[in-house]
């Protein structure tokens, strides 16, 4: 081990695997606690059934404790592999904002109104279900084209 290493042995004990706590240091002392979650058990015992071991280490969340003050609050570092969930996750809720807040602004070309159940036509117009069909069965053409519409022509269209 050179001196420019990161990792500082504390000391090795064998913990039992029940332990919840591994407290570890880094370089410069200051403790690091990584934190595995605890699994309830059901109370019951099945013979011949084990347990599925704890999650492992790699997979655990990290808080370091910069200091000893009570108040001060740990940060808080997670893995990569739950930091690359979380940010999948903010991603996932950014587009669904992106994909509401448009679907607010679109409006029914013939009532005028927000969208309700969007459908298309097979010359590709985009109506309420509602109304479309209303205008399909009246009349048999697409109210911007003309062009000649069954109810089958009809589709609805998922956002």
């Amino acid at each position: 081990m050179s001196d420019d290493d990161d990792v500082v042995v504390v000391g090795a004990r064998p913990a039992p695997p029940s332990d919840d706590d591994i407290i570890v240091t880094d370089a410069a002392g200051n403790p690091i606690v990584i934190m595995r979650p605890i699994v309830p058990s059901s109370g019951r015992r099945h013979r011949g059934r084990r347990r599925p071991p704890p999650p492992p280490v790699a997979d655990a969340d990290v808080i370091e404790l910069l200091s000893d003050d009570e108040d001060a609050s740990p940060r808080v570092v997670l893995d990569p592999q739950a930091q690359a969930r979380a940010n999948a996750l903010e991603e996932n809720r950014k587009r669904e904002r992106i994909v509401e807040a448009a679907k607010a602004k679109m409006r029914c070309p013939l009532c005028l109104d927000p969208y309700q159940e969007m459908a298309s036509t097979t010359c590709g117009h985009v109506f309420c279900k509602e109304c479309i069909t209303l205008v399909v069965a009246k009349i048999h053409k697409c109210p911007l084209c003309q062009r000649k519409l069954a109810t089958r022509d009809i589709h609805a269209i998922f956002l």
